[in-house]
């Protein structure tokens, strides 16, 4: 039987190898050394598993199995694409891994009616690790990256440079707002994405880090304009403790904010990239205003963060401003910081995008020309 799993993105897992190395920022708090310090074993010793190596082999043949699998038909085709997280317990790039990953490989090639999903923070190894027969890439291997800050953006660019016939990013755990910058271009090179806060302890050594909703609404706002299909995996335990949500891990999206109800998988490789349309983009406006369509507000008249194209507007595009996606999804209402008890006209007031306003310009239209938040 496959090794099933919580995991929303997936449908099983499978570690021929497990213990790894922490080499960033998002690796803290890793579930698996947690895990492995539970079990009182050593998590940064990298061993080959025993048991586990040639699990996809034994599924394959083992067709009697595909009715447990869960949330699939108890028929033959519904294990076919069965989509298998690859060393979730290590990196299948990692380096102590050399002397096996060739048999992995023979196992991920023999198994063509399985979709294995590697991911890895480890991409600057990805072609001195590729099998001889690689090409363009095998038609059932996912390639993606992890990318929990903006330190970790290079990776985005160092796996568009693979050939691969499916490549994705996983922004989780996320750890603070993105700004893509001079990596905005490699998005085009990309299918699939994963977004999601950290989970984890209120005390103990394997806690959590906070996450902001806007974060994530801002990365799925690009991400959609650049024709990447977006599966937020959770709002991690910051927020749910916030917004006090029955799961930390994701399992009624119903509860949150309807702008950030994406759960997609990748369908067909693009042949371009998307562009927003007034049938598939919706977004939440800074004025409160939820807009069903992909043109601006029906409430303030105010822009979506991609611009708006209708007869009414002039199009405009804030992609060599990113800073303007930090102010465009909101959560709660807005109000100017430090609002005076005077009434010095020369007073300022600080935006949330950091900007100041004399309260002169601030009566005077009660919108920031930075950023363009519209206060009430």
């Amino acid at each position: 039987m496959a090794q099933t799993t919580g995991i929303s993105w997936t449908d099983a897992t499978w570690n021929p190898w497990h213990g790894c190395r922490k080499i960033s920022a998002g690796c803290k708090y890793c579930y698996m050394f947690r895990d492995k310090e539970r079990y009182g074993q050593d998590p940064t010793v990298v061993m080959r598993s025993k048991s586990n190596f040639n699990d996809p082999l034994k599924w394959a043949m083992d067709t009697e199995q595909i009715g447990f699998l869960p949330g699939k038909d108890k028929e033959p085709s519904a294990f076919v694409g069965m989509k298998i997280f690859t060393c979730s317990w290590s990196d299948f790039f990692i380096q102590e891994a050399d002397e096996w990953r060739a048999d992995a490989w023979n196992i991920i090639r023999d198994t063509p009616e399985f979709t294995y999903q590697i991911l890895t923070k480890r991409p600057e190894r990805i072609m001195e690790c590729l099998p001889p027969d690689w090409g363009r890439g095998y038609e059932n291997v996912w390639l993606g990256v992890s990318v929990e800050d903006k330190a970790a953006l290079t990776r985005i660019e160092i796996l568009s440079n693979v050939p691969a016939k499916l490549r994705f990013i996983s922004f989780e755990p996320l750890l603070e707002y993105i700004i893509f910058g001079d990596y905005i271009d490699c998005l085009i090179d990309y299918d699939w994405a994963i977004i999601g806060g950290e989970s984890g302890n209120e005390s103990g050594k394997y806690r959590y880090r906070p996450c902001d909703a806007n974060w994530i609404g801002n990365i799925a706002t690009k991400l959609r304009k650049y024709g990447v299909t977006v599966f937020v995996k959770q709002l991690g335990t910051h927020l749910a403790k916030e917004m006090r949500l029955k799961s930390r891990h994701g399992q009624h999206i119903t509860e949150w904010p309807q702008w950030l109800q994406y759960q997609e998988f990748p369908k067909n490789r693009r042949a371009e990239v998307a562009q927003p349309d007034s049938e598939t983009t919706e977004w939440l406006c800074t004025c409160g205003h939820f807009q069903p369509n992909g043109w601006h507000c029906g409430n303030c008249g105010n822009q979506p963060p991609w611009g708006c194209d209708c007869s009414d507007c002039s199009y405009s595009d804030p992609d060599e401003d990113e800073d303007y996606f930090q102010t465009v999804w909101s959560k709660f209402d807005h109000i100017p910081y430090n609002k005076p008890d005077n009434n010095d006209p020369e007073t300022d007031y600080l935006c949330d995008c950091g900007a100041t306003l004399t309260k002169a310009e601030f009566e005077s239209n009660g919108r920031c020309d930075d950023c363009l938040m519209q206060y009430d």
